[in-house]
């Protein structure tokens, strides 16, 4: 969760994002990224919650969560052992062995300086990176305006930031595929009736029933499903987000 989405936040985590967890760990895990000694470096962490996860249900020594907004009042984000998350302000000087970027390059405004500079400084040779970003320019919403995205990216520019960074790609697809008409649609609605900004700050909150809950994390459970088949047939299926696990090139 972004920091800024975090401040209204009952602790019910949306399926949205209990899904994208679920799915991002099994991809680690089918590509042995979540056991020994493996280093981690969760870049842009927000309140993090999903290296939380990730120490709670793996094998893993200490995660170093880097994210530029941490301060004094940050450490009660740290619920969890603090012997499994470290929380840092500044970049780290050491290297990793699995360097994470979820939904935080839409973020940076020189993202290729940015991705390039991570690789480099902290992300030993060899090492795999696991990026994600929100999909379809056209799709450019108030939402993300609120997010301070700079952009959302397509397929061929996503490709690029990977390529200019100096990684090979092993895996990539898209993900949540069934949300991308209610985001056109709703993005649709907001162009043409000019909406104004909303008054009240969004946030992940999730208020919903437990017989709604189940039937929304169900649907995206299965839209998981299609994204991982997708992507091992090499299948560029589109969604609401883009990602790739990649390598660093010798």
């Amino acid at each position: 969760m972004d920091l800024r989405e975090r401040a209204k936040a009952t602790g019910v985590r949306h399926p949205w994002e209990r899904t994208r967890f679920a799915f991002f760990q099994d991809l680690l895990r089918d590509n042995q990224q979540l056991g020994g000694q493996q280093k981690i470096l969760d870049v842009g962490s927000g309140d993090a919650w999903f290296s939380g996860q990730l120490a709670l249900h793996n094998p893993l020594p200490r995660i170093t969560c880097w994210d530029m907004h941490y301060d004094q009042e940050s450490a009660d984000l740290l619920q969890i052992d603090p012997a499994a998350i470290e929380l840092c302000s500044e970049r780290p000087q050491e290297r990793y062995d699995l360097i994470m970027l979820l939904d935080v390059l839409e973020h940076v405004k020189d993202d290729v300086a940015f991705l390039r500079e991570t690789v480099k400084k902290n992300l030993r040779p060899g090492g795999h990176m696991l990026v994600s970003v929100p999909a379809w320019k056209q799709l450019h919403s108030e939402h993300d305006r609120w997010l301070q995205h700079y952009r959302r990216y397509v397929p061929s520019e996503f490709r690029h930031a990977m390529t200019q960074a100096g990684l090979e790609s092993i895996q990539k697809g898209g993900l949540f595929h069934s949300l991308l008409v209610p985001r056109a649609l709703g993005v649709l609605k907001e162009r043409i009736l000019r909406s104004a900004p909303a008054s009240e700050e969004p946030t992940l909150e999730w208020q919903a029933g437990p017989l709604v809950d189940r039937a929304v994390s169900t649907a995206l459970r299965a839209d998981n499903w299609l994204s991982k088949t997708a992507s091992n047939i090499g299948l560029p299926l589109p969604g609401l987000s883009l990602w790739a696990l990649c390598r660093a090139r010798a």
